[in-house]
């Protein structure tokens, strides 16, 4: 960094860099590049090469933004754009970002709401085999009933995730999924399985298994009657699932992988 850049902890493992003097805007992109490139390494710690990661964020002053605190505000908005993308590490603040932020903070605590009042509902997608036409099972799909709108899970889960919502959103559509199947089986006398999709947060709740056995000991369904999937990724993170998903499978729960070969 040269003289006119000012470099300092926030705190954490988040740091701030202040340019001044012109043309600040230019030589804040510039040095943002090039602390993203010196984070390259490797590093030899205690004789170890270790890699490291970093995200960028950077917001340049305006006659409309020129307060501290809006700028670092904005740059952390941009950072934390940087941190959702893999495969960029620094972005600039800019009015999309804007935008898209006022969109993400609307579903936020519009998704709160709905978990609240009941708004998110179950659809069951039909499983077939290719080779028979046959039926085999159905695959249990969230949606938000947002006023007339019917809103997919694209729409709101990445919110859900960063926003510490899954867990919650999880359980809830987890016992409305076995309340469709138990009515079903009930119903037709059909020993129809479901598929029910899990987030990586759900089975690293070591509660998890103890909560599934007795949704299904409620409604009277057999283990076997429903086969949770995980994604790919997920199952690869097996020393953060491992134990979870061990136990789940004792108690006669069949594990599925989703998304594979992504």
């Amino acid at each position: 960094a040269g003289a006119d850049v000012t470099v300092a902890r926030l705190g954490g493992d988040e740091f701030v860099a202040q340019c001044v003097g012109p043309p600040a805007g230019e030589r804040a992109g510039a040095e943002a590049e090039a602390m993203a490139s010196a984070l390259d390494g490797p590093f030899l710690i205690d004789g170890a090469e270790v890699f490291v990661a970093g995200s960028l964020g950077g917001s340049g002053a305006s006659p409309e933004i020129s307060r501290p605190e809006q700028l670092l505000r904005n740059a952390d908005v941009a950072m934390y754009r940087a941190k959702a993308d893999p495969h960029v590490r620094v972005v600039r603040y800019d009015e999309e970002l804007e935008a898209d932020l006022s969109e993400r903070l609307e579903i936020d605590t519009g998704l709160r709401r709905a978990i609240r009042a009941g708004d998110l509902v179950v659809h069951l997608q039909p499983i077939v085999e290719l080779a028979t036409g046959r039926s085999c099972g159905v695959e249990a799909l969230v949606r938000w009933q947002r006023g007339e709108e019917l809103l997919y899970p694209g729409a709101f889960l990445g919110v859900a995730r960063d926003n510490g919502l899954m867990p919650e959103l999880g359980r809830i559509v987890i016992a409305e999924s076995l309340d469709l199947l138990a009515d079903h089986r009930r119903r037709t006398g059909s020993e129809l399985t479901m598929w029910i999709n899990l987030a990586r947060v759900q089975v690293r709740d070591p509660s998890f298994p103890a909560w599934f056995a007795g949704e299904l000991a409620e409604r009277s369904l057999p283990a076997r009657s429903v086969v949770l999937e995980l994604s790919e990724g997920d199952l690869l993170d097996v020393y953060e699932v491992g134990e979870v998903l061990e136990e789940l499978r004792a108690a006669g729960t069949r594990i599925a992988m989703a998304d594979f070969g992504t």
